[in-house]
């Protein structure tokens, strides 16, 4: 199904309201092969996000929805329904001048990358890598950072679990260990890795994510009959958020609308909380568990909000 604008996602969780699947999905495992359905349903990149985080019956398994979208959306040449992870961070951060992981040529045609990236999420599924690597410095001095593309299992690359996050548990997340690993050029994505890819999925990360977490309390809603009115702004959070998914990631007025739209959505979910409070215990728990993932990288969002009302002021 291809959808030319929103409504078709919004009628279809309308209708999958009616009559929603509540087969427990106790691993991400479990939850995925209805992700892969979502994929070859919807093409449009906010539209799995929503639908991933509707068909998901926890928020762990939105939060992926809305990540693997976002993928697909960062990179679409690449996006064949293979579960994704990008491994940016270091034990410096995720500021270019942190990324040390190397790429050296080697023949004419391949190149040998070695480094360690830190907090890498899916870790534990990802079957295809995007990694940050740094060729060296330019002529002005910054580093030419590329971002490579690895499917796993490959030589030379390994994964570490890290102990689970105190919220969102089911999303494994690790360190990669990469050693003196065979790159071709054809891995090597196109444009350069911190413009195009790294600074721009700040923003379609968060677009997405938080798509798929509203899309999820929608879920919710429909199961345990919360007021029209509160759907109706999901809804509407819903469109506002996938209209702001096909624009440009990098625009100061994309920023400043995203902003307009978490604000939404926190007044949605603070209205939520006290339905989730009187919900069943399993569902009460989970979310007071995991909800402090909607508050994660506030920061940076609020620094790149400001700075986005700097360039019109």
């Amino acid at each position: 199904m291809t959808a030319p604008g929103p409504r078709a996602i919004i009628d279809w969780l309308l209708e999958s309201g009616r009559a929603i699947d509540t087969t427990p999905l106790p691993t991400l495992e479990d939850w995925l092969p209805r992700f892969a359905r979502v994929r070859a349903e919807w093409t449009h990149s906010a539209d799995r996000a929503i639908a991933g985080g509707f068909l998901a019956d926890r928020l762990a398994y939105a939060f992926a929805a809305g990540y693997e979208s976002a993928l697909g959306r960062l990179v679409p040449s690449l996006d064949d329904g293979a579960t994704a992870a990008l491994c940016v961070t270091e034990e410096g951060g995720g500021h270019p001048k942190a990324i040390r992981t190397t790429l050296v040529r080697d023949g004419d045609a391949s190149w040998r990358m070695t480094g360690r990236k830190k907090f890498v999420s899916m870790a534990a599924d990802a079957k295809r890598l995007f990694v940050a690597a740094t060729r060296g410095a330019r002529d002005d001095g910054t580093s030419d950072l590329r971002l490579v593309a690895i499917d796993l299992p490959a030589t030379g690359v390994a994964i570490e679990l890290m102990k689970d996050l105190p919220f969102i548990p089911e999303i494994r997340h690790g360190a990669l260990a990469i050693h003196n690993a065979t790159v071709a050029d054809d891995q090597i994505l196109p444009g350069d890795g911190y413009t195009d890819y790294i600074k721009p999925f700040r923003t379609i990360e968060d677009i997405h994510v938080t798509a798929a977490a509203v899309a999820f309390a929608c879920r919710c809603a429909c199961l345990f009959g919360w007021p029209s009115p509160l759907r109706e702004r999901m809804l509407t959070a819903l469109v506002t958020l996938r209209t702001l998914s096909d624009d440009d990631p990098s625009s100061p007025a994309v920023h400043i609308l995203y902003a307009g739209a978490a604000g939404m959505v926190a007044e949605i979910m603070r209205e939520a909380q006290t339905l989730f409070d009187a919900a069943d215990e399993a569902t009460h728990a989970a979310w007071a568990r995991d909800s402090a993932l909607l508050d994660v990288a506030g920061s940076a969002r609020a620094a790149r909000r400001a700075k986005a009302w700097e360039h019109y002021n």
